[in-house]
């Protein structure tokens, strides 16, 4: 029988077993909750592809409370949080409609869910206030009760790509933020929890340099389920470069790049190489996020061939970016109709 949480009716899991990562997973993102909306014959072409998890994100929505406020300026950005709001879930009611429509479509073909919590409030907000971060603990106080017995859920991401806070905030995020958010969790929720570990290195400088150096610094969560999550576009510029320098995959990267100034799948194995270290030295468990390239790109089939051939033959769990509609243009997605080389593909990998 589904649960009654406000206006949301919500399945849950009658044996109280919150699905756990597994092994091997081999999954997808959805996209943008605001920009398309998923239904059950999505979920259907995934599961005849073979597919068992999908990642899905809460997003603000920006027509509510915030509808007027400007987030390019910091005085509207810092005025935001204190506005008046009906309950602490209400910048993020009509996203969790969505979600939830999600878990239960995903639940009917047997596929599990990685529910993250996207940025919250724009990726730009974190480095001016600690309100940025502390909307973070009101978001999962509102958004965890109401899914964390949900049959599909595989488990909640603290949050997606929310970067701007370890130049200027990382140690109120480390030691003040985290702790409540994890609480907040735990109380309702006893499986795998996902978190970025940029986000808990003192060291990093830049969190797009894609540099995995840094996983060497990293402070370890005090929780024996957290899944260490981790986006691979390498070489960020040409993975997500719409006018590149470049057109090949094995091309020059004279400003960046391995002694011989080319990328091959030689250099993209040394590269992951330094995450599987991670999991093996600290006996954690990881999660290639999200993973992919332009669709313009010239070799950017070769360049997915070759990543997944290396996150499978090492065992790495992975979430590709992204499966989105045959009429929209997802710019590293490959859309949910059959016949097409990049369908066919994706499909293999995962069986």
């Amino acid at each position: 029988m589904p649960t009654q949480i406000g206006a949301i009716s919500v399945k849950a899991t009658p044996t109280g077993n919150q699905g756990r990562i597994y092994t091997n997973t081999r999954g997808v993102n959805l996209g943008n909750q605001n920009d398309i909306v998923y239904d059950a014959g999505d979920m259907q072409i995934l599961s005849d592809m073979g597919y068992k998890t999908v990642r899905a994100m809460v997003d603000t929505d920006y027509t509510g409370i915030w509808a007027h406020t400007n987030w390019t300026d910091t005085n509207d950005i810092q005025a935001a949080f204190s506005l008046p709001r009906a309950s602490d879930g209400a910048p993020y009611t009509a996203t969790m409609v969505k979600i939830v429509s999600i878990l239960d479509q995903a639940d009917d073909f047997g596929i599990k869910v990685i529910v993250a919590l996207n940025k919250c409030v724009g990726r730009k907000t974190f480095e001016l206030t600690n309100a940025a971060m502390d909307e973070h603990i009101r978001a999962w106080r509102y958004i965890a009760p109401i899914i964390a017995n949900h049959p599909a859920l595989k488990g909640l991401e603290i949050s997606n790509e929310s970067q701007e806070f370890v130049v200027g905030g990382w140690t109120y995020w480390r030691t003040t933020v985290i702790p409540q958010i994890l609480s907040i969790m735990r109380n309702v929720y006893s499986g795998d929890i996902y978190y970025d570990p940029r986000n808990n290195s003192a060291t990093i400088s830049d969190y797009w340099s894609m540099d995995l150096s840094y996983l060497t610094t990293v402070n370890l969560l005090d929780d024996p389920d957290i899944v260490y999550v981790q986006h691979i576009y390498y070489p960020l510029r040409w993975c997500i470069a719409t006018d590149p320098p470049w057109s090949t995959y094995e091309y020059l990267v004279t400003d960046f790049g391995p002694p011989d100034n080319v990328i091959n799948k030689t250099h993209l194995a040394a590269y992951v190489q330094k995450l599987i270290d991670f999991r093996n030295t600290n006996n954690v468990k990881i999660l290639v996020g999200e993973f992919g390239a332009m669709e313009a790109l010239s070799g950017r089939g070769q360049w997915i061939i070759d990543m997944i051939d290396i996150l499978n033959s090492n065992n790495v769990d992975w979430c590709f970016h992204s499966a989105t509609r045959a009429s929209k243009s997802e710019f590293q997605g490959f859309r949910l109709s059959s016949g097409t080389p990049e369908y066919d593909y994706m499909r293999s990998v995962v069986n």
